[in-house]
């Protein structure tokens, strides 16, 4: 009897329409924040071609800082709608007071298994611009 039942609610209910939903790709990119502690107001500009980003550009603690060219391939596979930005009092030893900025994809590689990874550029007070970091995002 149930199973009758089940069959007349599917039968009657009709068809479910959807679309797929996809992300409008990001040309440019402007941020500027409050005043964040010890770095004053952070900026950041960005431009992205058809491929890659062809320009990042930071102020942090009142100096400009720009990527260089490997740099930009790397961060290239990653969105610019991922941006994130964090900041920290950081250590002495890894260059003090550190502003982050973060990008994030997650992806299907060759052998179909699933991937989260995080790009980190980072400036810090004492030592300026880090090289980019890319690391798998932990579970």
């Amino acid at each position: 009897m149930k199973i009758i039942i089940l069959l007349v609610l599917l039968t009657v209910s009709g068809r479910a329409c959807a679309s797929e939903e996809s992300f409008a790709i990001w040309r440019n990119l402007e941020v500027t924040t409050h005043s964040v502690s010890r770095a004053g107001p952070i900026r950041v500009k960005a431009t992205s071609g058809e491929a890659e980003i062809e320009r990042f550009e930071i102020i942090a603690f009142g100096r400009p800082y720009s990527l260089s060219e490997g740099e930009l391939k790397e961060i290239s596979k990653f969105p610019l709608h991922s941006l994130s930005i964090t900041h920290e009092a950081g250590y002495q030893i890894t260059g003090g007071y550190s502003v982050h900025f973060k990008f994030r994809r997650v992806y299907y590689d060759q052998e179909r298994k699933l991937r989260d990874e995080v790009a980190v550029i980072t400036v810090t007070q004492d030592q300026g611009l880090k090289p980019v970091v890319i690391r798998e995002k932990s579970k």
